[in-house]
């Protein structure tokens, strides 16, 4: 196989500069224990809020079994997320 005819990417790096109203992002996620759905829909703006939930519930005496874990369901961005 000849990769002569293969062209690099180039990216449009002026795509990439979104606004402040852009970055926006609604994260959709689910909590779980261990193979248990227990909440679905849950709604976030950012990761590292879904992170420190995680971390805070399998610190409990609830997560020392059985760890919890989220599923993101969605993620949209922009300003009509």
């Amino acid at each position: 196989m000849s990769l002569d005819n293969v062209l690099p990417i180039r990216y449009n790096f002026t795509h990439n500069l979104l606004t402040k109203e852009e970055q926006t992002m609604t994260i959709t996620y689910s909590i779980w224990q261990g193979s248990r759905l227990l909440s679905i829909d849950n709604v976030a703006h950012e990761i590292k809020a879904i992170d420190h939930l995680m971390d805070t519930l399998n610190a409990s005496d609830l997560g020392k079994k059985v760890k919890f874990s989220a599923n993101i369901q969605s993620i949209k961005t922009g300003e009509n997320n």
